[in-house]
């Protein structure tokens, strides 16, 4: 019994000790391997962090781009307010310079008739003066025969008066 008890001592020291070195074994197996996924957390979570930096700065760049956005889009419909409110003021300039021009030539046309009927007046008016100027001289000429008449009228009856009263 002492053999079989130290045989058995023996054995429950071996299982002691396979005990002890798979324990060991097994306690850096998870310890290599609890560092391992450590690192990898560890390396996970920085790269993490990293993505998180870079998405958050996309998010800013891509905010600042809305905002940028935004504001040329409110330029852009300015802009389009403007250039139909310029092209519609265009369109009434236009209209009015080609009423302006209509009646400009209205008013052209209208005073070359008026100077060609001036011009006619004028050539009648100087075509009455002059014929006026032929009648007033035949009237001088037609006056001046006429005191002739009156005067050998008057020297006549003069004369008939005086031959009646003499003899």
């Amino acid at each position: 019994m002492a053999i079989m008890k130290r045989d058995l001592n023996f054995i429950f020291l071996i299982l002691i000790l396979i005990t002890l070195v798979l324990f060991v074994g097994f306690s850096t197996f998870y310890q290599m391997r609890f560092y391992n996924l450590s690192e990898s957390y560890n390396t996970k979570l920085s790269q993490l962090e990293k993505v998180t930096g870079e998405l958050q700065l996309n998010k800013n760049i891509l905010n600042e781009t809305s905002v940028e956005l935004e504001v040329r889009a409110e330029r852009a419909s300015d802009l389009q307010t403007k250039y139909d409110k310029l092209r519609s003021d265009k369109e009434k300039v236009d209209a009015e310079r080609d009423k302006l021009e209509k009646d400009l030539f209205d008013a052209k046309t209208e005073i070359a008739d008026r100077i060609t009927k001036m011009s006619q007046m004028q050539q009648d008016l100087d075509k009455k003066d002059a014929d006026l100027k032929i009648k007033d001289d035949q009237i001088v000429s037609l006056q001046s025969d006429a005191n002739k008449w009156e005067k050998r009228y008057n020297d006549c009856d003069a004369s008939l008066k005086a031959c009646e009263q003499g003899g």
